[in-house]
């Protein structure tokens, strides 16, 4: 997986960012924000991501 860079081209519009949780299960969940993609691979993960 290749993740948007932090910067591409000027503005928020144009930004992306992640968070990555490691959670139990040996389950990884990426939550993207503004122009990142949510991603999760593993275990069940039964927890709402949530709006990006």
């Amino acid at each position: 997986m290749t993740l948007k860079a932090a910067v591409e081209g000027t503005g928020p519009e144009n930004n992306a960012y992640a968070l990555v949780d490691l959670l139990p299960g040996d389950a990884i969940r990426v939550t993207g924000f503004r122009r990142e993609r949510d991603h999760r691979w593993g275990g069940p993960v039964k927890e709402s991501v949530g709006p990006t």
